[in-house]
């Protein structure tokens, strides 16, 4: 998978930079320069992350083998990867083309693609998620920059702004390279990739979620997540108001909130709460 850093347009307008080096003048009165810096590290990470679930299955004769997943084989996480990659694909093109795409056609023919995929040869789906993921990148570096500010409609996850794109597709290809089983699972992430894992969060499970006042704080990165439910931005807010702190590793943190760890690792200023289902 490429490992290049993509060259997303600057914003148009008088004034207007590339984000890439943009520096100290990468702030705009609206945040959109900032939103767009945060993209370009969203899919750094993905790289990474693409890497590691390369590693993790490239030598394994394994598509029937069980998985953390409860009734999934491996083969049916790597084809939901696949499918996946190409349905938040359909996300950018929609917020390119202003041409309403969903990112199935509907939730049976998901089900039924991941199925069916589920039974192929091995190789066969191991160049099938390579194939998606490359793609879903490439499109990702093309997209110019104001396209990444259209709403979109992500699965279970209402409407927001294609920004949240890249951060739904980390989190997949972390969570789910855990739940195959197979290797180190999240305890293995390094903190950079742990940290941009649980950053990402505020786009995916922290946005789509109802969970009570929380201060999230990384013990090994300089992440934290503050879920305050009478702010704007409940994922993204002032700490001072919030009484509830959890702190611990970012990978903890994050297999904790999606049911991938029991919170054994954690500390917290009062019991911890049960996470609604991820």
């Amino acid at each position: 998978m490429d490992s290049g850093t993509p060259d997303i347009a600057p914003l148009p307008g008088p004034g207007s930079r590339s984000v890439p080096g943009a520096g100290s003048d990468s702030h705009s009165a609206d945040g959109s320069n900032d939103a767009l810096v945060r993209v370009v590290q969203q899919l750094e990470w993905l790289r990474r992350a693409d890497d590691r679930l390369r590693e993790t299955v490239q030598d394994a004769a394994w598509a029937a083998q069980p998985t953390r997943a409860l009734g999934w084989t491996v083969g049916h996480v790597l084809t939901h990867l696949a499918r996946n990659a190409d349905g938040l694909r359909n996300l950018l093109l929609w917020a390119r083309s202003g041409v309403e795409l969903s990112m199935y056609p509907s939730p049976e023919s998901r089900d039924a693609d991941v199925n069916i995929g589920a039974t192929r040869p091995d190789q066969v789906i191991l160049a099938d998620v390579e194939v998606t993921s490359r793609a879903f990148l490439a499109d990702a570096a093309g997209m110019p920059a104001a396209a990444w500010f259209a709403q979109v409609q992500t699965r279970g996850g209402g409407v927001a702004p294609a920004t949240v794109v890249p951060s739904h597709r980390l989190t997949e290809v972390l969570l789910h390279t855990h739940d195959l089983g197979i290797g180190r699972g999240l305890n293995g992430l390094d903190p950079e990739l742990a940290g941009g894992l649980l950053d990402a969060m505020r786009d995916t499970y922290l946005r789509t979620h109802a969970l009570p006042d929380m201060v999230l704080q990384a013990t090994d990165s300089d992440v934290t997540v503050v879920v305050d439910n009478d702010a704007a931005g409940a994922a993204d807010a002032p700490e001072a108001e919030v009484a509830l702190r959890i702190s611990g590793p970012a990978w903890a943190l994050a297999g904790w909130l999606t049911g991938r760890h029991d919170g054994a690792a954690l500390e917290a200023t009062g019991p911890l709460p049960q996470p609604p289902p991820w």
